[in-house]
């Protein structure tokens, strides 16, 4: 059986050309959308991780509140957690990256919880200049953002 044929004689159907420009147009639309998608799973992930460091800031304030004193900074994320959870429920041990948070204190009157951004390494500190870098740290210390990337 012969394909359908069209009035003027030609076969029905794509031609090589019309299918190559549907495969360009498709690779151009994909190479647009993928880096903007990129950027905002990014941004949430930065976003989500800021929430939970003042999550954490907040029980660590609570547990302060009830002591008199912060945590010891010498415990790890584990114990730390174990130590806030009646505050809070559970308590995040890592960032939205997937990379552990770090605490310090002076056990008195400052506490510091930090995220290390993307790449996990410690680094430079974001601010509102430097805010689509998501391999800079994120510092919630004593109940504020000390280097976020919000003015």
């Amino acid at each position: 059986m012969h394909p359908p044929r069209r009035p003027d004689g030609s076969s029905a159907g794509f031609t090589l050309i019309e299918l190559l420009i549907v495969v360009a147009i498709l690779g151009i639309v994909a190479a647009i959308a993928i880096p903007a998608l990129q950027f905002a799973l990014n941004r949430s992930k930065q976003r989500a991780t800021m929430n939970d460091l003042r999550m954490i800031g907040g029980a660590v304030q609570q547990y302060y509140l009830d002591r008199s004193f912060y945590p010891n900074d010498s415990v790890t994320l584990a114990q730390l957690a174990n130590l806030l959870r009646n505050y809070t429920g559970s308590i995040p041990t890592q960032d939205r990256w997937g990379h552990d948070y770090s605490y310090a204190t002076d056990q008195k009157s400052y506490y510091s919880v930090e995220s290390h951004g993307q790449d996990g390494l410690d680094g430079t500190d974001i601010d509102f200049s430097s805010r689509n870098d998501f391999n800079l740290d994120l510092i919630y210390a004593s109940g504020q953002f000390a280097h976020s990337p919000e003015p």
